[in-house]
């Protein structure tokens, strides 16, 4: 289930980012159930190149964290999980590797109710992302 959750690759909506860190967007947010397309995010990882990191495991420290607002219920994961990375999916920009992925917060955290709203980040070794207010409206 969890290599369903996250693709790989750029997008209009994916981010850039000019030195090593992770960044997140989520572009339509507040989300409406009512046509809309699905609650996506969308994050760039940015990191030096070292000969001790293997290219293809770049994404195996991803780790993305939702806390939920009212009862303060937080939920991690790791989206890659069993999700095979190859060497194309991943870019040599200067010194460091880039990598793009969006996931499907919906899928992630099957959400049965709304309103709903969350805290979002992500963390990828030594570096962390914006923290992301997410509103899921009826």
């Amino acid at each position: 289930m969890q290599s369903k959750i996250i693709q790989l690759g750029r997008t209009a909506e994916s981010p850039t980012l000019n030195l090593p860190g992770i960044t997140l967007v989520v572009p339509n947010n507040p989300h409406s159930k009512i046509g809309n397309k699905p609650l996506m995010a969308y994050g760039c990882c940015r990191i030096p190149r070292t000969p001790s990191l293997e290219k293809t495991s770049l994404l195996s420290g991803l780790t993305l964290t939702a806390v939920e607002l009212t009862n303060q219920i937080p939920v991690s994961i790791n989206p890659i999980g069993t999700k095979l990375v190859f060497e194309d999916d991943i870019l040599n920009i200067g010194y460091d590797w880039a990598i793009w992925f969006r996931c499907d917060l919906q899928a992630w955290l099957n959400v049965a109710g709304r309103p709903y709203s969350f805290m979002l980040h992500a963390s990828l070794y030594q570096y962390l992302s914006n923290v992301i207010y997410v509103r899921m409206e009826l």
